[in-house]
C-alpha cells in the first residue's frame, strides 16, 4: 500500500495545474514538474525565481493583504 506522501506526490507530479508553496517571505519551497512545460523552467530554476518574477504586480498587493491578515 501507498503511502500519503506517495500519493500527493503521484497526485501532484501528474497533475495539468502547477502547484507551488510559499514560505512565509514569499520564496518558493516546492513547485510541481509540470511547471516545465507550462514556464519553461525545470522546477529546480523556479524555485530561484521570486514572487515578483512569476506574478503579476496587482496579485502581489492581493498576497501581501493577505499575508497581512495571517
Amino acid at each position: 500500500m501507498k503511502t500519503n506522501e506517495e500519493k500527493y506526490r503521484l497526485i501532484a507530479n501528474n497533475m495539468i495545474n502547477v502547484i507551488t508553496i510559499l514560505d512565509m517571505d514569499l520564496n518558493y519551497t516546492f513547485v510541481t514538474p509540470n511547471v516545465e512545460k507550462i514556464h519553461g523552467y525545470p522546477p529546480e530554476e523556479y524555485v530561484k525565481l521570486s514572487l515578483q518574477d512569476t506574478v503579476a504586480p496587482h496579485s502581489i498587493m492581493e498576497v501581501m493583504k493577505v499575508f497581512e491578515e495571517e
